[in-house]
């Protein structure tokens, strides 16, 4: 017999969207694609809390900006980032 899942372990659409702060359709329309595993009761989806967490690390792992943060590439980073003078003339050109 399957072991019982504690109460709150499964949460709903509006949960989820609220916990993510995205929209209830972002989390139907990633549900609905497989993005995020979930399962149907009724018309309803459900997603367990650890297959959320799953999927959360598996965005921030996937994060491209993360190694710009590495403190190999901070010099880097901060030299992409120096302010570019303007023309005193429209504003659009590079000094």
């Amino acid at each position: 017999m399957a072991e019982a899942q504690p109460l709150g372990s499964i949460l709903t659409v509006d949960e989820v969207a609220d916990y993510l702060r995205v929209s209830r359709a972002t989390v139907c329309r990633w549900c609905a694609s497989g993005k995020l595993p979930a399962f149907k009761i009724g018309k309803g989806w459900r997603v367990r809390h650890g297959e959320l967490e799953g999927f959360i690390r598996q965005q921030r792992g996937g994060d491209r900006h993360e190694s710009a943060l590495k403190p190999t590439n901070l010099g880097q980073l901060a030299h992409d980032r120096a302010p570019i003078a303007l023309h005193a003339g429209n504003g659009t050109e590079p000094t």
